[in-house]
């Protein structure tokens, strides 16, 4: 009896400590006096089939409208990306994939990678992620109880974090570290370098080939119907000339494949090679490169997992090579590399810069930033011109 009164007052306790961490997380934040002001900039017009029409004032009010209008329809993907992003999906999920997630966050160097090319970033596109954060900030706000304060407030960077974490899971670097993992230093015999045996296909016909003379483009990239990389079709419209119709990802901020008046283009997946494993000889800190010894850098990374009446923080040190992050299996030392890596918060620059564009010459200037290190890009200008790039 008395082990059992214990056993109860333990339960009851933890009971208390978990609804209180639960008030705590749910908290209610009234909309700031900013947020509130920007959402009277901002119109959201749905057709019959769901689809919203984003009007905004400048472009970041169209975006922060974007955010704001796929968070009424699918808010806890949006917030389990962001959270995956920047390393903290494990406050929200206790699950191996939650803590895996992290983990790759921390690997790659996100966080890190976002601080060191921010300032670099056009100030125009620094304006639609801020303001995309803004429309989340709001709907976060405006729904506490589905939202988690520790995640709060969202900004611009965090947006970009998105970009940087999905480009290396995109490139296929989780394949790269279980083929690793599994199989030392024969993962380079292993590892497929193939694309999907099906998929996505795209068409662009000149209006010679069209009954009624005009140029045709059809997008129809295969996705999931629902989760992380699930296209989610929006029309985003400014009164700064950009008005743009299509597909994206949850927390991007512009469209990543469709249509404006002048142009447009689809993205299906291609297979350049884009990952790299270095394997290394390390001793004492120091890895051996052409010839010398060169000191590695750590970095210091918290993986913060919630077990419910509790927050456990699991400290981390990851060690960078002159080639990238280094990866440990079967008593080896491989060094990261994956294309773009210095400019992976660019890829939301340049996919801004092609929604943007009124020409293919535009649309050419816009990809020949080379940030988005893959895809084909099969393209149409309503004057006429296609093309077909294989980005790599």
């Amino acid at each position: 009896m008395r082990f059992l009164k214990i056993l109860a007052l333990v339960i009851v306790a933890l009971a208390g400590s978990a609804f209180t961490r639960y008030l705590l997380h749910h908290q209610i934040r009234k909309p700031s006096p900013e947020l509130l002001e920007r959402a009277q900039r901002v119109r959201i017009l749905r057709d019959s089939f769901g689809v919203p029409h984003v009007f905004g004032k400048t472009d970041a009010d169209a975006a922060f409208g974007l955010a704001y209008a796929h968070a009424e329809d699918d808010w806890p993907t949006i917030r389990d990306v962001g959270a995956a992003s920047n390393g903290k999906l494990s406050l929200l999920h206790l699950t191996p994939t939650a803590i895996l997630a992290d983990y790759l966050s921390g690997l790659v160097g996100v966080r890190e990678s976002v601080d060191e090319q921010w300032p670099k970033l056009d100030p125009r596109t620094r304006a639609l992620l801020d303001g995309y954060a803004d429309g989340m900030n709001l709907y976060a706000a405006l729904h506490p109880d589905e939202s988690d304060a520790r995640l709060l407030p969202y900004t611009g960077k965090d947006v970009a974090a998105g970009f940087v974490y999905k480009m290396p899971l995109l490139l296929g670097m989780p394949e790269l570290l279980q083929a690793l993992r599994k199989h030392g230093p024969k993962a380079g015999d292993l590892i497929s370098k193939g694309g999907p045996a099906d998929g996505s296909n795209a068409h662009a016909l000149m209006p010679f080939r069209s009954t009624e003379g005009v140029t045709r483009l059809n997008i129809n990239s295969h996705q999931p119907w629902e989760g992380p990389v699930a296209w989610y079709e929006a029309q985003v419209v400014s009164e700064e000339g950009w008005n743009m119709y299509g597909g994206l990802f949850p927390g991007a901020p512009m469209v990543l494949h469709g249509f404006n008046e002048k142009v447009g283009w689809a993205h299906t997946v291609n297979s350049p090679a884009t990952v790299d494993a270095y394997e290394l000889e390390i001793e004492d800190g120091k890895q051996k490169l052409d010839g010398a010894w060169v000191p590695l850098q750590d970095r210091k990374f918290s993986l913060q997992v919630d077990l419910g009446f509790a927050t456990i923080p699991i400290p981390l040190t990851f060690h960078e090579a002159a080639q990238g992050p280094v990866f440990e299996a079967h008593g080896h030392s491989y060094a990261l590399r994956w294309a773009g890596r210095e400019r992976s918060a660019f890829t939301a620059e340049e996919w801004y810069r092609m929604n943007r564009a009124q020409s293919i010459a535009e649309l050419k200037a816009a990809l020949g930033e080379q940030a988005i290190p893959m895809f084909n890009v099969v393209f149409a200008s309503a004057d006429g011109h296609i093309g077909y790039l294989y980005n790599a």
